[in-house]
């Protein structure tokens, strides 16, 4: 896999404490040891993007097939993870943003 090289600005990501209110699912595995090896892959690739934030892993239950472990960036609102996922997007990893139920 080769490294990518993100333009846009950190300052485009609010701080870890205003991150709550929605979040970019960069990847969703069947085990949290899978879910661990994309988050790795993907904080490589990304860390001029992300500049530092970690990504979370975040377990949900997938009805019949069982729980499975989501790789996700919390974002403070569904505007900034739209944004941050057409960043993703653009540089060839698939994204959803969702909005956080609170």
């Amino acid at each position: 896999m080769s490294s990518l090289r993100f333009e846009g600005s950190t300052a485009d990501l609010p701080s870890p404490e205003a991150a709550a209110g929605a979040y970019v699912v960069l990847a969703s595995k069947q085990t949290e040891q899978a879910a661990k090896s994309s988050r790795n892959i993907i904080e490589g690739q990304m860390t001029a993007y992300l500049a530092g934030r970690p990504l979370q892993i975040r377990d949900f239950d997938n009805g019949t097939l069982g729980t499975w472990y989501r790789v996700v960036l919390p974002l403070e609102n569904l505007q900034e993870a739209t944004k941050a996922c057409s960043a993703f997007v653009a540089h060839g990893i698939d994204c959803i943003p969702v909005a956080s139920a609170r």
